[in-house]
């Protein structure tokens, strides 16, 4: 089954990928007979798909490669399963059942426009009528604030669809894809759409370490022509769109077919990902920029005439207060982390069970994370929960590994060097984990940032929230 398997992988590769002499260095390297034993060796789908990915992101660098396992047998087709009916129907399904990617839309405080888009979903699949409505609401407001730190990436075209509502009617290049198979470059401007453009109107980007692909591509266009202030993370560094392919009955694989060409930097974010113009936490970006905006008004509406204006004035100063006032309440109140764990990059329950678990890689909040700090260690998946309360031993610090795994670690890569913390154990709890179902229950701690941006690896929490968890877990 492996040898058919990787077959078939490479030969879509060498066929529908973007860069072709990338493609047979990645079938040079898979089937060389070491590999072949290598992945015939795991039994598991799941983690073979997971190692398969790894192994030819790290030849391409190219996060957009991706090989995916399916209970399900997936449909007969030579051609994207994007061609496929029955494929299709269910990929229209998801779309509509997650309201085309349109996760959340308000009014914030100080008449501020507020969109959460999880994924831009293909405008044929319906979801024009979707994005139509929401941008038509947010013209009501006075500034947009675009979510995108959970946007997993989208159609070119629909990123384009609802971009043109940011600009007038004189057309305007916003990208550019070359199609090696089809050997042209798709140019993509802006389109006409139905109601009120909005050329004026302040534009606010959120970012995070997990925005991909399309999400990517919306901010990226929007920075380049100075037309939204990006706040968050640094994106993934995906810009390769392309189309799912089976090789198997069960397995996969995502293929990018182009390549991203911005008219104005003439290249894109790919490996680099999208830079935001102000840096922060994911978690903190929609109060930074929110802050950022009731300045912004306050300062704006201050002095005007009229109760509308002073009606206005009084919600932004009462909402400025608000983030002021927790802000303060939180600055010496984080003393305690959430470091989480994939089980199919790192045995982590074998970590804990060999008390081998002294040290943990810090990402986010590197400047914050201190010794004497508590950890709770989190495992993602199936089985998600709290395996194991400890104490952090350092303050962040660089280590230089020269790329020699951690012998609990599965994935295939490793950094050369990375900042982490020392970690002792405090309490183990893999025997009887505290689990994911049983912490959503409880109304403190289904607030917790991890069921909000569960991609990252480190979590803060608050002394609210940790003294629940204390108590669930038995005093130690």
């Amino acid at each position: 089954m492996i040898e058919e398997l990787i077959n078939n992988l490479t030969e879509k590769l060498e066929k529908h990928y973007i860069f072709l002499d990338v493609a047979k260095k990645i079938k040079d390297i898979l089937t060389h007979k070491e590999n072949i034993k290598k992945y015939g060796n795991i039994k598991d789908p799941e983690v073979l798909a997971t190692e398969l990915t790894t192994h030819i992101q790290k030849i391409s660098n190219d996060k957009h490669l991706a090989v995916l396992w399916f209970e399900k047998k997936i449909p007969d087709s030579k051609r994207s399963l994007l061609k496929n009916k029955e494929k299709l129907e269910e990929m229209k399904l998801i779309a509509s059942q997650n309201a085309f990617g349109v996760y959340k839309l308000e009014r914030l405080a100080g008449n501020v426009g507020y969109i959460d888009i999880r994924y831009f979903f293909d405008t044929n699949w319906g979801s024009k009528e979707t994005l139509s409505f929401a941008m038509n609401y947010l013209a009501n407001t006075d500034y947009i604030i675009f979510d995108l730190r959970n946007c997993k990436g989208g159609n070119p075209h629909t990123v384009t669809f609802v971009s043109s509502f940011l600009f007038d009617e004189e057309p305007v290049h916003l990208n550019s894809i070359y199609c090696r198979e089809e050997e042209k470059t798709e140019e993509f401007w802006t389109v006409n759409v139905k109601g009120t453009l909005l050329p004026d109107t302040p534009i606010y980007v959120l970012t995070s370490g997990t925005t991909f692909s399309g999400g990517e591509e919306f901010a990226y266009n929007l920075q380049a022509l100075n037309r939204a202030t990006i706040i968050g993370e640094r994106t993934a560094g995906g810009a390769h769109p392309g189309s799912p392919f089976k090789i198997h009955d069960h397995f996969e694989i995502f293929i990018p077919r182009g390549r991203a060409i911005n008219p104005i930097t003439e290249t894109n974010w790919e490996g680099c990902g999208v830079t935001p113009d102000i840096e922060t936490p994911a978690d903190e970006a929609l109060t930074h920029c929110h802050k950022t905006i009731l300045e912004d008004v306050i300062k704006n509406t201050d002095g005007k005439r009229g109760r509308p204006y002073q009606k206005l004035l009084t919600e932004a100063k009462e909402a400025l207060s608000g983030i002021e006032k927790k802000e303060d309440e939180m600055k010496d109140e984080i003393k305690t982390w959430i470091f989480q764990a994939n089980p199919k990059k790192y045995r982590i329950l074998d970590a804990i069970a060999d008390d081998a678990l002294d040290c943990w890689r810090v990402t986010r909040y590197k400047n914050k994370i201190k010794k004497g700090h508590n950890a709770i260690i989190w495992m993602s998946g199936k089985n998600a929960g709290i395996y194991a309360i400890m104490k952090i031993d350092s303050d962040p610090y660089i280590i230089e590994t020269d790329g020699e795994k951690d012998e609990y670690a599965l994935s295939l890569e490793y950094p050369s060097k990375m900042v982490a913390a020392d970690l002792s154990m405090v309490k183990d709890l893999s025997d009887k984990p505290l689990l994911k179902a049983e912490i959503q229950d409880d109304p403190v701690l289904s607030e917790l940032d991890i069921f909000k941006f569960s991609q990252a690896t480190n979590f803060k929490i608050t002394e609210e929230q940790w003294r629940v968890v204390c108590g669930m877990v038995g005093r130690f």
